[in-house]
């Protein structure tokens, strides 16, 4: 890629992320809203614990104007955990009818926290939809003055972990590339409309990990989660991590931010780190996926920080791409694939990587001044 073409590329597709991220005054009404929302919780639950804790986009760092508000009410004690799945086998054991909904599938704390939402009058969250009869409840919710969609979720806290990881990274590069790199494959994503999960593609989430990934591949990133780099942030805390398990899981990562402030200045310093632009990463990005990173053999695995070999891997499927989930080892992202015993949803994201690699390539060929509209083309206007 020549200079101007890459200097051009780089330029097009800042401008494109700064307009699709959050403004600052957005990042801090959806703040407030969640401190809104914690405050209906601490009344309802006095001295209790419970909270309502951030995840998803607005957590990470990776918002746009228009991202639902993704929260976990998290609470204490064996009645405020219960799962839908507890609530159903406790009805079950009562001789309840566990099979009518809204009876029995939600969990106390969901039941509750719905009535206090829209207690009085005017309120400021319209509930939408409780979900109460599965794995995960959640209400769904508007916040009336701002319009904003909710999502408020109950006791999924490997959510919280994973969006701290994520958030963790987007902070370390000091030259700013994670972010917008993301927000241009999401808006890319969702251009094709290959972003839904519901719907045989992939999620918002396994983009971004797709992303992460690549950076720690480039030398971008480093990998949080490695025993190495958690050895030294114990030498240079002077103790032992402490020991965080969910649902059985054992979650070891790095989110100190001093700490990676100053590894990030170290990096910086010694030269140990990539400095390629937006513009060559994006094309990057593209083509690692579509024509260099083996699917067949391989999955993609941010806790690795490298390639995770298929072999052995119980949650991979033969023929299937494979994203593993930080912190959910035998998870796959990727199970969304095909559930129809046929993989049209990962023939077209195959279809989507080469044909965005295609577009690129082709607009370094042609001159630094068409890189705009292959921009435009690229994201499907």
């Amino acid at each position: 890629m020549s200079e101007g073409a890459d200097a051009s590329l780089t330029k097009a597709a800042m401008d494109i992320a700064r307009m699709a991220l959050a403004t600052p005054e957005r990042v801090d009404e959806y703040l407030a809203i969640a401190a809104e929302l914690q405050a209906v919780a601490r009344r309802l639950c006095r001295g209790s614990g419970h909270r309502v804790a951030l995840y998803g986009s607005v957590a990470t760092g990776l918002a746009s104007a228009t991202s639902d508000l993704d929260c976990v009410f998290v609470g204490s004690g064996a009645r405020a955990s219960m799962t839908a799945d507890d609530v159903r086998d406790e009805a079950r054991e009562r001789g309840g009818k566990s099979r009518r909904r809204g009876v029995f599938a939600a969990p106390p704390p969901m039941r509750n926290l719905e009535r206090e939402l829209t207690k009085g009058s005017p309120t400021a969250f319209r509930v939408v939809e409780a979900i109460g009869f599965a794995r995960i409840p959640i209400l769904r919710l508007v916040h009336t003055p701002t319009k904003t969609d909710i999502d408020l979720s109950f006791n999924s806290v490997v959510g919280v972990h994973n969006s701290r990881l994520l958030h963790s990274y987007v902070c370390f590069d000091m030259l700013n590339r994670v972010a917008p790199l993301v927000t241009l494959v999401k808006r890319w994503a969702k251009a094709r409309r290959i972003n839904d999960s519901s719907r045989d593609t992939l999620s918002s989430f396994a983009y971004t990990l797709m992303v992460v990934f690549f950076l720690q591949q480039r030398g971008v990133l480093p990998n949080l989660q490695a025993p190495g780099l958690l050895r030294a942030y114990e030498r240079w805390r002077g103790a032992p991590m402490p020991a965080v398990t969910v649902h059985g899981f054992k979650l070891r990562y790095c989110a100190d931010e001093e700490f990676l402030g100053k590894l990030a200045e170290f990096r910086l310093e010694s030269r140990r780190f990539s400095t390629e632009s937006i513009g060559s990463l994006l094309l990057g990005f593209f083509t690692y996926y579509a024509s260099v990173f083996d699917w067949e053999q391989h999955a993609v695995s941010v806790r690795l920080g490298r390639p995770r070999p298929r072999k052995g891997w119980e949650a991979g499927v033969r023929g299937r791409m494979g994203i593993e989930d930080p912190f959910e080892n035998e998870r796959d992202l990727c199970a969304t694939l095909g559930k129809n015993g046929r993989l049209r949803g990962q023939e077209r994201i195959f279809s989507e990587l080469g044909r965005a690699r295609d577009i690129l390539m082709r607009g370094m060929s042609g001159g630094a001044g068409e890189l705009g509209a292959v921009l435009e083309e690229l994201l499907g206007k």
